[in-house]
């Protein structure tokens, strides 16, 4: 479930969390609204092996940066 994301999210003091398309089956977006935090969906359609490699070759931050321009992020329905 998505018990041990929100968990970390609060222990962090996050006020988002991006999840991928498939987070809408697993995540209560009104629990995670209800702690603070904003549940985000991006439709990034990238692999994992190209964010591991992106982040290993760009850093945390330009790695965001590029993987968020790389699809739409929204709310959360």
């Amino acid at each position: 479930g998505d018990g041990m994301i929100l968990d970390l999210c609060k222990k962090l003091g996050a006020t988002s969390f991006l999840f991928g398309v498939n987070g809408q089956a697993y995540a209560d977006a009104a629990k995670f609204r209800a702690a603070g935090v904003e549940p985000l969906v991006q439709s990034w359609t990238g692999d994992a092996y190209a964010a591991i490699d992106l982040l290993a070759r760009e850093g945390p931050v330009r790695a965001r940066e590029l993987m968020l321009s790389c699809g739409r992020v929204e709310p959360m329905p």
